[in-house]
């Protein structure tokens, strides 16, 4: 028989577990997030900068930083996409931050907030837009 009306038990959610980072590997990451800048200078100080490689450079600290410090991981994140907009793995990150502080803003009931992080995903979903549609 087919049971179309009747009511299905309801599974249990399961609550995504945030992945916690040890002290250890607090400080390895910091140790990589510290040689990416150092490399960073080494790039920012030459005469000719390249487009390519600072947005590479910038990507990698950004994603490096993203577990240990939200805000410097999106400014880094945000100058790798001012440099050479790409769509890999900082752009996954990227969104899923602007997500967490949408989410938090709109915890804290701050409309002003949820508008500004709604705002600049609407641009990172138009930067993939555009970089899909030209190559």
């Amino acid at each position: 028989m087919l049971n179309f009306f009747k009511k299905r038990p309801k599974k249990e959610t399961q609550e995504l577990e945030k992945k916690e980072l040890t002290d250890e590997e607090k400080k390895v990451r910091q140790e990589q997030i510290l040689e990416k800048e150092k490399e960073l200078q080494i790039y920012l100080e030459r005469d000719h900068q390249e487009a390519k490689i600072l947005a590479k450079v910038y990507e990698e600290l950004g994603v490096l930083q993203s577990e240990l410090d939200v805000e410097a991981s999106i400014v880094s994140l945000e100058k790798s996409f001012s440099y050479k907009p790409s769509i890999g793995e900082g752009y996954k990150i990227l969104m899923n931050l602007y997500n967490k502080k949408r989410s938090e803003a709109a915890y804290a009931g701050d409309d002003e907030g949820i508008d500004q992080w709604m705002g600049k995903m609407d641009e990172l979903r138009q930067i993939a837009r555009n970089y899909t549609i030209s190559g």
